[in-house]
Parts: structure tokens; sequence; C-alpha cells
């Protein structure tokens, strides 16, 4: 194990002192979620039910020029739950 690398608790690891650069793009972060969720054995479609809410997150950000998780805030979710009220529900 890494000296920078120290788990904190059952799955908790504290990368904080690492010199490792992190991916912070939405779409690898939406994909590694995923991933997180097929490793814990989510049923398939729970799994495909994920896919298909954060595809629409993923397409507002992008139509919005955001594609880090770092250019996500409070102002960026709000105007997106807005659209959601009024562009998908009937």
């Amino acid at each position: 194990m890494s000296p920078n690398l120290r788990i904190q608790s059952r799955n908790i690891v504290d990368l904080s002192e690492t010199r490792c650069t992190t991916d912070d793009r939405l779409d690898a972060i939406v994909e590694a979620f995923l991933v997180d969720r097929r490793v814990q054995n989510v049923r398939p479609g729970t799994l495909h039910f994920y896919r298909w809410k954060l595809s629409y997150l993923l397409t507002y950000c992008h139509a919005q020029q955001v594609k880090s998780i770092s250019q996500i805030d409070t102002n960026l979710l709000r105007s997106f739950f807005l659209w959601i009220a009024e562009s998908h529900n009937p």
C-alpha cells in the first residue's frame, strides 16, 4: 500500500495526500459510479434506471458547457431541476 493511501474505515479511502490527478469529467464520473454499482451487484433494472436518469444530467450539463464536476454548483442544480420539471413532466 502506498504511504499516501490510507484506509480510514470499511469503505472510505483517504487520497488527500496522493500526488495523482483525478479525472473530474462528468462522463468519467458517471461511468465510474455505474461500474461501482455493478460491483455492488445492483439489479440490472436499477443500473438501467441510474444510467437513464443520469443521462438527463449529462445532457443538461453538456448544453450548459459544463464538462467537469468542479463546475457544478447549487445554481446549476436548481436550474437542472427546473428544466426537468418543465420539460419531462406530463
